[in-house]
């Protein structure tokens, strides 16, 4: 993500008509956020499966249609794998609420990143019960939800690593 948000906005403020220029006020910016975690969605029977799992054309899409870029995405997730895990699992473990949404949050990216709709699915629900619980709101129906959706989150990576596996095998 090489776009720093302020700037760009400072940009687009500078260069866009002054009437297009609708400036947020940031309470305004904290009660949204804070609406949005809030609303941790129930889980729907066989929601992830119906998401593709490991789309190649998605990922070079998010990669530039540069193979030797998705390539090199897809090693970075190979080779963090276990280390991701693990670091999620401890977090889960401790019941470290900030730190599982923040790694989470970056397993949902890196998931889209290399083409896995599923993943980043399963990912942002988990996400957005972790911002439940920061913001103090439906806090015991949102760890019930992280703790049942958890291990079901790690399977579908797990997935998505042996298909990124197979994918940089057939590339060799």
């Amino acid at each position: 993500k090489p776009i720093d948000g302020r700037k760009l906005e400072e940009m687009l403020a500078k260069y866009l008509p002054e009437e297009k220029v609708i400036y947020a006020k940031k309470e305004e910016e904290k009660n949204a956020e804070d609406k949005a975690a809030v609303s941790t969605p129930a889980p729907e029977k066989n929601e992830e499966e119906e998401l593709p799992l490991f789309d190649t054309k998605l990922g070079m899409l998010y990669c530039g249609n540069f193979e030797d870029v998705y390539v090199e995405m897809l090693e970075l997730f190979r080779d963090m794998h276990e280390e991701t895990r693990s670091k999620l699992d401890a977090e889960l473990a401790e019941e470290n609420w900030s730190s599982y949404t923040i790694d989470i949050h970056a397993l949902k990216s890196n998931g889209l990143n290399i083409g896995s709709k599923r993943l980043q699915s399963i990912c942002l629900r988990l996400e957005m019960a972790g911002k439940s619980i920061k913001a103090e709101k439906n806090v015991e129906e949102s760890i019930s939800f992280i703790k049942e959706n958890h291990e079901k989150a790690m399977k579908i990576y797990e997935e998505v690593v042996a298909e990124a596996v197979k994918y940089l095998e057939e590339k060799k």
